[in-house]
C-alpha cells in the first residue's frame, strides 16, 4: 500500500508539472510568482478553473494560494474519519491561529490533494457585495465576457474599472479596488459558476474527474422493479458532517451513486415506487 501511495503521488506531481509548463501561475493585479517557485496545477481539479494554486518552492516544500487558511475546518478535513484528517492537523489546518511558516511549507503532494477538496466543493455564493470566496479579477472578467443583454448593461461599469486596473503591455497594476454592488455580485456569481464548470447537486458526474469518495457516500437496500436492472450511475451529492459542534462547516460536495439508480432493457431510467433503507 505504501508503493501504491508513493507512486501515485509521484504520477501526481509529474502531472502538475506538465499542466504547469510554460505557465508560472500568476496572476495580474494579485500574485506574481517568483523565479525560485514552480506552478503545480491540479490534475485532481474536477473543474474547467483553478482557484487555490500549488506553488513548490526550492526546499521541496509548497504552498497555496489563496492562502487556505481555517479551510481544513470549514471543509471537514478535521473530522477524524476524513482521510486527510492527519495530513489537515499536522500542517495546521485545524488550527483557527494559523502558523504561516507551516501552512506555507506543505508537501506538494498533500497540497494538491487538499486543493482537490477544496475544488470539490467550490461553489461562488453572494454575502451583500462581496463573493465568496475571494475570486481573482482575471476570472471577474471572464464571467463579465459572458454577459449579455440587460446583466451585461448592469454590470458594464464595474467590469470596465476591473478591466482598466492593469495594463496588459507594462503589467504594471494600480494597488485599489473596485467593490461590486449587491446587483452586480447577484449577476456575477451564476457567471462565475458556469466558467468554473461547477455541477449543481444531482447533475451527472465522473469517478474518472472526481476521485473515488465512498467513505461518505449513502448505501441502501433497494427493491428493483422487474424487468430492470440496476447500474451504477453517479451524481453529484450534499451531506452533513455527523455530530459536528462547529458551524463553520459546510455541507459537502461529492460524486455518490445515485440510490437505486435501474435502468429497462431500452436503457432507460425505471420508475421506482415502493421503500428503501439507507443510511451515510
Amino acid at each position: 500500500m505504501l508503493l501504491i501511495s508513493t507512486l501515485l503521488h509521484i504520477a501526481n506531481i509529474e502531472n502538475a508539472r506538465a499542466l504547469g509548463e510554460g505557465n508560472n501561475g500568476g496572476r495580474p493585479g494579485y500574485h506574481m510568482p517568483s523565479q525560485t517557485t514552480t506552478y503545480l496545477p491540479n490534475p485532481m481539479n474536477p473543474l474547467q478553473r483553478e482557484l487555490w494554486r500549488v506553488f513548490k518552492k526550492e526546499d521541496g516544500t509548497a504552498f497555496i494560494i489563496p492562502r487556505p487558511d481555517g479551510l481544513g475546518l470549514e471543509y471537514g478535513m478535521c473530522q477524524v474519519t476524513n482521510p486527510l484528517f492527519k495530513e489537515a492537523e499536522q500542517y495546521g489546518f485545524c488550527d483557527r491561529t494559523v502558523d504561516h511558516d507551516i501552512i506555507n511549507s506543505i508537501d506538494p503532494d498533500v497540497a494538491l490533494e487538499f486543493t482537490a477538496v477544496f475544488h470539490q466543493n467550490l461553489m461562488f455564493v453572494a454575502n451583500g457585495n462581496e463573493i465568496i470566496p475571494w475570486v481573482p479579477d482575471e476570472d471577474i472578467l471572464v464571467a463579465c465576457d459572458t454577459l449579455e443583454g440587460d446583466s451585461k448593461v448592469a454590470t458594464e461599469s464595474y467590469c470596465t474599472n476591473v478591466r482598466g486596473r492593469c495594463d496588459e503591455k507594462s503589467g504594471v497594476c494600480l494597488e485599489i479596488t473596485f467593490i461590486p454592488s449587491e446587483e452586480e455580485v447577484g449577476i456575477l456569481i451564476p457567471a462565475l459558476n458556469k466558467i468554473y464548470g461547477i455541477p449543481e447537486l444531482g447533475e451527472e458526474c465522473s469517478l474518472d474527474a472526481w476521485g473515488s469518495t465512498n467513505y461518505v457516500c449513502p448505501v441502501a437496500s433497494c427493491y428493483i422493479p422487474e424487468g430492470c436492472t440496476y447500474t451504477s450511475h453517479y451524481i453529484i451529492s450534499q451531506y452533513n458532517l455527523e455530530n459536528s459542534e462547529d458551524r463553520t462547516v459546510r455541507p459537502l460536495r461529492t460524486c455518490c451513486q445515485e440510490l437505486c439508480y435501474s435502468v429497462d432493457k431500452n436503457g432507460e431510467q425505471c420508475v421506482y415506487s415502493g421503500s428503501r433503507q439507507f443510511a451515510w
